[in-house]
């Protein structure tokens, strides 16, 4: 079983058949870049997160790749956070 579901801040969830699953933080994808994203507000994000930078889609492949594989066999239940260290920043 695989799913994906939001939770109520908007975060996507992907969740495999051992229950382990990875919570996104926030991406910047190019349609938001040319549609809100300012000098302003990119700044304003990157001073709330530990590693500077914007999320990308493609920074959830390693992570998934690690759930898909044989090295996550032994473990279930988990959450992966790739959020570029908003949650550690407080």
């Amino acid at each position: 079983m695989n799913a994906t579901f939001h939770d109520r801040a908007g975060a996507s969830v992907f969740i495999t058949g051992g229950g382990n699953c990875i919570a996104p933080g926030r991406m910047l994808t190019e349609k938001q870049e040319i549609m809100w994203a300012t000098a302003e507000s990119k700044a304003a994000f990157l001073d709330k997160q530990c590693l500077r930078g914007f999320m990308r889609p493609q920074d959830m492949i390693g992570g998934t790749l690690f759930l898909a594989s044989s090295a996550s066999a032994m473990m279930t239940g988990q959450t992966i956070t790739i959020d570029a260290g908003v949650v550690g920043a407080g």
